[in-house]
């Protein structure tokens, strides 16, 4: 097992810390207790004389080294650890440059609740926020950082990357990123005080709509779940007791049969239960959700989620137990609930939180219909600002082939001897305006009926003062016009169609979905409220 250099090798030390990469790193009980609560309160708890600890505070299996010393596993590189323990010893400050080094180092400090480590590395990410601030920003969304945000905010919207792309994006929410475009699409000036990192951010692990209140009393749940050939029970977070069979749980969920399988036995009133003895599972989860996934494997009515936000709730606490008829149930379900014409933004956002690839292509594909993609929206706050710039990145290129096709057909059909109405220009100015009013109509809605409003905006305009005298009284320019349509609308569709939506398999599991910080309501963009990128 390797070993760091001094300070972290003396002698004197008192405990062991092992990196995830097995370093070992000799530090003493005091000065981490000073620099850091989280060791403070491990350290004050009574423990047997050898025992290991995990990075979480938790013992393990009873471990010491060679010496004697108590040894502590933490999750934390090398680097990381080395860098945050000379961040708490009285010695030169490590120099960091690196922003993934950096961002490690401020988890660690944060983990481990060091005051001194936090405040350093928040310096630290403010001094790169020019060099890299679209990463900065990702960064100090993830950890609520706002004036680290709002500077980098202000880099972004200065070197004009809120189109840009960085890896961390798949890590922060859609809603930080719209309203990092909010801001610069305001250019700096919304809302004071403005806030980046303060959506709406789910509940991922747990049950957002689906919780029922809890009760300070034990009971029953209803039929079928309290048969008296039960042999096994479940007890909800709200003290409700589900009398199951195991035969249908192992087959429903391997997680929940392991379970069972080190439970302790259930000790209620054998007078009025007739079941004592039978093994009891303690979940987290409330009784509307566990009766909603046992209902999808028993022979009973199938239950009665309405709701997108419940059904995806209960979905991902399928996806925690492994139930996998109830995962694709519930997936299936939540999108019979979507009307991908209707809101296709919001189906596709969906889709794409569910990870279901085919249903996210189609209703991207009907986004194209709507003028605008970036007004906000709550459900923004539950996919990652990677799945969304997909999208506009996907209708970007669709934008782009649109008026490329346009630019092909008339470049392709110049000027000629039918064209001789038109008395100033060349090509004609009928083609021109026509041209003009096709790309700027495809900006908005690049699809092939685009090509008949802008037809006729084009129409409109022959008819004023924008023409030359031969197009404007002439009625062949109006026919002409007319009569590319349907070509065009055919090659429009036929290039646009050609465009393919990104697409990364990449779980959405960000620091707001595990709970570390506390939600905020949004307070610098109104639901709806429409913008556009710079």
């Amino acid at each position: 097992m390797a070993s760091p250099a001094h300070p972290f090798n003396k002698p004197s030390a008192d405990i062991i810390l092992i990196s995830s990469d097995d370093v070992e790193f000799r530090v003493h009980r005091i000065i981490l207790a000073e620099a850091s609560t989280f060791f403070e309160t491990m350290f004050a708890l009574p423990q047997p004389a050898s025992t290991q600890f995990s990075g979480a505070g938790e013992q393990t299996a009873n471990h010491t080294d060679p010496d004697g010393l108590p040894v502590i596993h933490v999750t934390e590189t090398s680097t990381v650890l080395e860098n945050l323990l000379r961040l708490c010893y009285p010695i030169r400050d490590p120099v960091l440059t690196d922003i993934t080094v950096v961002r490690g180092t401020l988890e660690a400090a944060i983990k481990y609740d060091m005051d001194w480590a936090k405040e350093l590395m928040h310096e630290r990410l403010l001094g790169l926020a020019s060099a890299e601030p679209l990463r900065v920003y990702a960064i100090a969304c993830l950890y609520a950082l706002e004036d680290v945000a709002l500077a980098a905010a202000k880099e972004v919207l200065q070197q004009e990357l809120q189109s840009s792309y960085v890896e961390e994006m798949e890590e922060i929410t859609a809603g930080d990123y719209s309203r990092l475009m909010y801001y610069c699409f305001r250019k700096g000036k919304g809302a004071k005080p403005y806030s980046f990192s303060r959506g709406c951010a789910p509940r991922a692990a747990s049950e957002a709509s689906t919780e029922s209140d809890p009760i300070e009393f034990e009971s029953d749940a209803p039929h079928p779940f309290n048969m008296p050939d039960a042999d096994a029970v479940l007890r909800s977070s709200d003290a409700v007791s589900f009398r199951v069979h195991r035969t249908i749980l192992a087959m429903a969920s391997p997680v929940l049969e392991g379970k069972l399988a080190q439970s302790p036995l259930f000790t209620g009133d054998e007078r009025e239960t007739g079941q004592a003895g039978l093994p009891i599972v303690y979940l987290p989860e409330s009784s509307r959700t566990i009766s909603a996934l046992l209902r999808i494997y028993y022979p009973f009515d199938e239950p009665e989620l309405n709701d997108t936000r419940a059904i995806i709730a209960t979905l991902l606490i399928a996806e925690k137990y492994e139930m996998e008829k109830a995962v694709r149930f519930l997936k299936a379900l939540a999108m019979s609930t979507l009307d991908m014409k209707s809101d296709p933004r919001r189906a596709y956002l969906i889709a794409t939180r569910l990870g279901m690839r085919e249903q996210a292509i189609v209703a991207a594909k009907y986004t194209l219909e709507r003028k605008d993609l970036r007004a906000y929206c709550a459900d923004m706050e539950e996919v990652s600002a990677g799945a969304y710039y997909r999208l506009l990145q996907y209708r970007q290129h669709c934008v782009t082939a649109a008026c490329a096709a346009v630019h092909s057909i008339f470049d392709d059909n110049d000027a000629s001897e039918s064209d001789s109405f038109c008395t100033e220009r060349d090509p004609a100015c009928w083609r021109e305006l026509l041209r003009a009013e096709l790309v700027a109509a495809l900006a908005a809605i690049p699809v092939g009926l685009t090509v008949f409003t802008a037809a006729a905006s084009a129409m409109k305009k022959l008819a004023s003062s924008v023409a030359c005298k031969g197009c404007k009284f002439s009625h062949t320019s109006p026919m002409k016009t007319l009569a590319v349509c349907p070509s065009l609308f055919k090659a429009l569709d036929e290039k646009v169609s050609r465009v393919n939506l990104e697409w990364k398999s990449i779980p959405f599991r960000s620091l707001h979905s595990e709970g570390r910080y506390i939600n905020f309501q949004p307070n610098c963009i109104r639901a709806g409220a429409p913008f556009a990128l710079v």
